[in-house]
């Protein structure tokens, strides 16, 4: 009775697919002294045969039947009737998904199986789970979230994608997360939501890693190590002269195949200074500028020349084709 309750006709997630099913049936089988559950039959025809002539009910159809050892279950639809069974160690096997499988299992639970799902997963890999999901997904999961929860969380992604986040949601939302987070945080994601969406300031993170030319490769190495957290979000460390003015962009490549002793002005080429853009510039030209550089990522600078962020070549791809989701890419750092 507690399984028909619990599993039967519920969502369940098959860690193996990466993919939500629902249990049409369910098998059991005598293992020693005990009766455990082996399989769940998730096929149409199953599900037809249950719904059909009482006569054809008892008649098994294991058409498509998955290990229970590969599924993952969630509470009950209802906070009124919690589940009665559960796994030993909750959703262990869906930890040990990426960030992308992860947000494609939350954007086909139902909305008792996300929050239950989020509520296992700590909150920087939330985070980066919400990264990954569609952004009409991404906004229904805010809005149904508690305020509190939602500011925590978009407060923990990075930031270019946590503007894109709070760009989706109307003007009082904003407003209302903006307040539940850091003030050094609110402050932050607030200058970069003051840029337009269709300029460079407005697509690209402020995630920086900047050195000067004096500094050997080991001491950078050893800085960059402290935004691994960051890293999908760093590629390259920008070298800033006594004013902080760039005169350089060293790649994670080269920092990883030279010397630890030797100082980034031997691996810089004052006579070819960095592919910079001013903030204000069109998405076109960052484009244009990132293939003809054939860079990975661009910095974004001030009037006077000093890093204000990074534009990474997912961005642009992200902003120059809008309803395709986020797209990312391995980094060098990964």
């Amino acid at each position: 009775m507690l399984l028909h309750r619990d599993i039967l006709d519920h969502q369940l997630v098959d860690t193996d697919e990466v993919q939500v099913i629902r249990a049409a049936d369910l098998y059991l089988a005598q293992v020693g002294d005990q009766v455990r559950l082996v399989g769940v039959d998730v096929s149409l025809q199953t599900l037809l045969r249950r719904l059909g002539p009482k006569r054809f009910r008892w008649h098994p159809t294991p058409d498509r039947v998955i290990d229970w050892a590969a599924i993952e279950s969630f509470g009950a639809d209802s906070p009124e009737a919690p589940a009665a069974v559960k796994l030993r160690e909750p959703h262990s096997a869906l930890r040990r998904l990426r960030p992308a499988e992860l947000a494609d299992v939350l954007e086909e639970l139902g909305r008792p199986g996300r929050k239950e799902l989020l509520a296992s997963l700590d909150h920087d890999l939330a985070a980066d789970v919400l990264e990954e999901m569609e952004p009409d997904e991404l906004t229904a999961l805010l809005r149904e979230m508690e305020p509190a929860q939602a500011a925590e969380l978009v407060a923990r992604m990075e930031p270019d994608e946590a503007v894109d986040a709070l760009r989706d949601l109307p003007a009082d939302e904003q407003a209302q997360l903006l307040a539940r987070m850091p003030a050094a945080t609110e402050r932050e994601l607030a200058r970069l939501l003051g840029y337009p969406e269709d300029e460079a300031a407005g697509v690209m993170t402020t995630v920086l890693c900047t050195a000067h030319p004096d500094e050997t490769v080991s001491e950078v190495r050893k800085r960059l190590r402290k935004l691994a957290r960051h890293q999908t979000d760093v590629d390259s460390v920008a070298v800033v002269d006594t004013e902080e003015r760039v005169i350089g962009d060293v790649s994670a490549f080269d920092l990883l195949v030279n010397d630890g002793d030797k100082p980034l002005s031997d691996l810089i080429d004052l006579g070819n200074p960095p592919v910079t853009l001013p903030p204000d510039s069109d998405l076109d030209t960052v484009a244009t500028e990132m293939v003809e550089s054939r860079r990975s990522s661009l910095l974004v600078v001030d009037e006077e020349g000093r890093p204000l962020g990074r534009i990474l070549s997912d961005d642009v791809l992200d902003a120059l084709i809008p309803g395709h989701g986020r797209l990312h890419f391995p980094r060098l750092l990964r």
